[in-house]
């Protein structure tokens, strides 16, 4: 019994501590956004320049890449200064024509600066940097991505897929919201072990320990005489 109560006792004051962080990041989390995904220009793009007919644009892809077939979804969006097509492949492949001649569009250096353009047209433009890893600055996501960072008036940086075109911003006004987030749902621990699977594995052994911890206090609060151990009751 007392074995028991030792166990219950020292692991409960690390899931506490554990819990009492979860519980003041959910709630310092809810108080603000730190992290803007795919935002836009009000105006629209001029769609009347995707004269490729989707199928055409179909055959266009499987040709380039069979690979990507079958095409599950097809979308028309601004990539810059360009209308393209992105479709996605059954097997997650996703491609980008060039929505006028159906030419494929590859998202480099140049294209990454355009869409940076299109999307901060008065912020002041860094040069854009190929991100293959994560860092403190981009600790989850979709790699590799174009960093591109803003100046002036309109601080901040965006990252480009180099892989899809699509665009997240983040605002450095909210870095104290991305640490508290990444501490809520423990993504902090990507920046200490690059590895997704051991942090997995680390995120099962502490709900182990969550679970002793739990079955632990549910047998010390059963009556003594439905305890299967005997021995006389602890003292705190």
């Amino acid at each position: 019994m007392r074995l028991v109560y030792q166990i219950h006792k020292w692991i409960g004051v690390a899931v506490g501590l554990v819990l009492v962080m979860w519980i003041v990041t959910g709630v310092m989390a809810a108080g603000g956004e730190g992290h803007k995904g795919g935002e836009r220009r009000a105006l629209g793009p001029d769609f009347s320049r995707a004269t490729l007919p989707p199928a055409r644009a179909v055959l266009a892809a499987v040709a380039l890449d069979s690979g990507i077939a079958p095409i599950t979804q097809m979308a028309v969006e601004r990539l810059g200064t360009r209308i393209v097509y992105r479709l996605v492949g059954a097997r997650g492949g996703v491609m980008l024509l060039d929505a006028g001649d159906g030419t494929r569009v590859v998202v480099d250096e140049a294209t990454a600066r355009e869409v940076a353009l299109m999307e901060a047209p008065k912020a002041a433009i860094g040069g854009p940097t190929l991100i293959e890893q994560h860092d403190a600055d981009y600790p989850a996501g979709a790699l590799p991505v174009w960093r591109v960072r803003l100046g002036d008036k309109e601080t901040g940086l965006l990252y480009i897929s180099a892989a899809t075109g699509q665009v997240s911003r983040v605002d450095p006004q909210g870095a104290l919201h991305r640490t508290v987030m990444g501490l809520h749902t423990f993504g902090s621990l990507r920046r200490f072990i690059p590895n997704g699977r051991a942090v997995r594995y680390l995120l099962y052994a502490a709900s182990l320990i969550c679970l002793v911890a739990v079955l632990t206090g549910y047998y010390l609060s059963l009556p003594r005489a439905w305890r299967l151990l005997g021995g006389r009751e602890p003292r705190s």
